[in-house]
């Protein structure tokens, strides 16, 4: 089964977090209005963000926890998976 260019997208984004729009294009061969009609969407539905014009997957919501802290927990726990 095919994947829809957004399903492409998101699943680039949760192995791959933090890359530009220009790699995220480049490395799934997609047009600029592929990749951007793509992230737009992903975004909209939130589950994309934009930091800084670096891609990362939506995180749940945690009361209490800034965007950033909540950014800063999700590199430590990726970080450390690749240790293990």
């Amino acid at each position: 089964m095919k994947l829809s260019n957004p399903e492409r997208v998101s699943r680039y984004i949760k192995k791959y977090p933090g890359k530009t729009r220009a790699e995220i294009r480049e490395a799934l061969g997609m047009t600029v209005s592929q990749s951007g009609s793509s992230l737009a969407q992903l975004i909209a539905k939130e589950r994309i963000r934009n930091v800084d014009g670096k891609f990362y997957p939506a995180e749940q919501k945690q009361m209490g926890v800034s965007p950033n802290m909540s950014l800063l927990n999700y590199c430590l726990a990726k970080v450390r998976e690749d240790r293990v």
